[in-house]
């Protein structure tokens, strides 16, 4: 095989390659978030998302038969050359690998487009309601806490007006035990 045989054949290999990779990268990625769009798009923008889809499988499937014939051709006892590569029957797998490429590509962009603008807005999402103050403090037990309002009556009825301090804490009844308190 002459230089100017491998440059040409490793070129072509090398196209089909790519395509073969962005064809189903492609695929890959409008399968994957499928659900995300095709619920918000019309009717008769789904035609259009499987006709992509089955133009790039046709590309995938053309490009396997372009690698195979190719394969075929360096295997055969013939000597491969350059006007092996443009036979018809690489040249038709070829053509039908790259031009359902283009037009599953073609496809895809229209069904982005519709998408765009027949897109329904989203909503923030909506935070989770706070829980109520009875449910942060259920733990507590109430019944030990004191209201001023409780703690001046306590303080008044033991002491007289005159030692009563004018602002005082809340005081724990545990507190109160170990610190009493006393008229002065």
């Amino acid at each position: 095989m002459d230089e100017q045989a491998k440059a040409s054949l490793s070129t072509a290999l090398d196209t089909v390659k790519q395509l073969i990779t962005i064809a189903s990268a492609l695929l890959g990625f409008e399968i994957t978030f499928a659900k995300d769009f095709i619920a918000h798009l019309p009717p008769y923008a789904l035609y259009f998302t499987a006709t992509s889809w089955g133009l790039l499988l046709i590309s995938i499937g053309a490009a396997c038969m372009v690698l195979m014939t190719l394969a075929g051709h360096l295997g055969s006892p013939t000597v491969f050359t350059q006007t092996t590569i443009n036979q018809g029957n690489v040249k038709r797998c070829a053509a039908t690998q790259i031009v359902t490429f283009f037009l599953g590509l073609a496809f895809s962009i229209w069904v982005g487009v519709i998408a765009m603008f027949h897109a329904t807005p989203v909503s923030a999402p909506v935070a989770p309601p706070s829980p109520a103050p009875s449910s942060l403090y259920r733990d507590l037990d109430l019944s030990q806490l004191h209201s001023p309002v409780s703690i001046t009556n306590n303080i008044s009825s033991n002491c007289p007006v005159s030692a009563m301090p004018s602002t005082r804490p809340m005081i724990h009844k545990s507190a109160k035990k170990r610190h009493p308190t006393t008229c002065q």
